[in-house]
């Protein structure tokens, strides 16, 4: 399943925080046209860690506890 409208404006709002060079090296590995619901979930995660370090500020809300 593709990942939700939410999921990509929570990433577009945490990568737009960061430096470009750490966005980069956080996002390379993903196809960010065709990110799953988990794989935007395992982004976001990585985002906040690097923004916050650990702080979580951009909630997703899950649509079934078993995603």
């Amino acid at each position: 399943m593709k990942a939700t409208k939410k999921q990509i404006s929570c990433i577009l709002s945490l990568t737009s925080q960061l430096p470009p060079e750490e966005v980069v090296s956080i996002t390379k590995k993903y196809d960010l046209k065709n990110l799953s619901k988990k794989q935007a979930s395992n982004l976001i995660k990585k985002l906040l860690e690097v923004k916050n370090h650990g702080k979580n500020t951009c909630k997703t809300r899950r649509n079934s506890p078993n995603n």
